[in-house]
């Protein structure tokens, strides 16, 4: 009995004994696995993560702005030939004016002579065709048209007068030149430098027609909005006294200025005015859309 018990002891001593080498070893086994693992295979924690998302963003600031001239609609009215005013049509500055619209006559005696010629030589060398044409072009450079000169041939008598009228609809401005300078600022709108019995060179300008079909809106925008400002910005224009009238758009030209001795941007805006709604010098406030590129961002949820 003695020994039974004996044996049954050695052996549940030889059981533990392997039980807590097995389990020292697992534990072991374990932390080498955790050590071996790759570094995204690691639970840091339970903590829920989302994916974040792309997408473009718009940014909208406003400026303002005036309604000015399109300088690329202006039209200069020069003399083609020295000459006296014999009668002057246009009696203030910004008169508006339609196209074909007399602006004045003016008298030359190169005109008359160069009349006299033509005529000269239609009756007496009927067939030099080189001289007649060379006539007809010297005449046409001094602004004899073509119906004019159908005129002065159905009449047989040379005009002592040339008509000079506006090339298109628009407002008429004087082109004051030094010696009148004084004169034309003490009264501006009511000056318009020459005068009926004014004598005017070849080729000096008289006139200059400000067309307003299309207009500008240039925009002051602070330079702080300079990385955002570019050509082809979208805008939405309203203009002062027409706050329900909103107008869309895009800038055509950027340029950079200065004012006061401070800097900012021209963004210059062109605009239909056919109805001839706009007024020069109407202010107007713009809202600009800048989009920058596709970033980053955490939903929310």
């Amino acid at each position: 009995m003695s020994s039974s018990l004996f044996v049954y002891t050695v052996i549940l001593l030889a059981t533990i004994g392997c039980a807590s080498k097995h389990s020292e070893h697992s534990e072991s086994r374990d932390e080498v696995d955790i050590v071996s693992k790759p570094t995204n295979q690691y639970v840091i924690s339970q903590v829920a993560t989302m994916k974040p998302l792309r997408h473009a963003t718009t940014q909208s600031f406003v400026v303002s702005g005036r309604v000015s001239y399109d300088q690329n609609k202006i039209s200069n009215i020069s003399a083609r030939v020295s000459g006296r005013i014999e009668e002057l049509y246009v009696q203030y500055q910004y008169q508006p004016i339609k196209k074909g619209q007399k602006l004045l006559t003016l008298y030359s005696r190169e005109l008359e002579t160069e009349q006299e010629n033509y005529l000269y030589v239609l009756r007496n060398e009927p067939a030099n065709t080189t001289l007649i044409e060379s006539i007809e072009n010297r005449l046409h450079l001094l602004g004899v048209t073509m119906e004019q000169r159908a005129t002065l041939v159905s009449s047989n008598k040379a005009s002592r007068s040339v008509v000079v009228r506006s090339p298109a609809d628009g407002h008429v401005h004087q082109a004051v030149s030094e010696e009148n300078n004084v004169m034309a600022n003490q009264d501006t709108r009511n000056y318009t430098g020459i005068r009926t019995g004014s004598f005017v060179s070849k080729n000096q300008t008289l006139f200059k027609v400000y067309q307003t079909d299309r207009v500008w809106l240039l925009l002051d925008v602070p330079t702080e909005y300079q990385s955002l400002i570019t050509v082809g910005l979208r805008v939405s224009i309203t203009f002062q006294g027409r706050s329900n009238d909103t107008v869309k758009s895009v800038i055509q030209f950027v340029e950079p200025a200065q004012r006061s001795g401070r800097p900012f941007i021209t963004a210059r805006v062109s605009l239909d005015n056919h109805s001839g709604r706009l007024k020069i010098g109407t202010l107007a406030t713009a809202k600009m859309y800048s989009e920058s590129g596709n970033q980053l961002f955490v939903p929310s949820s």
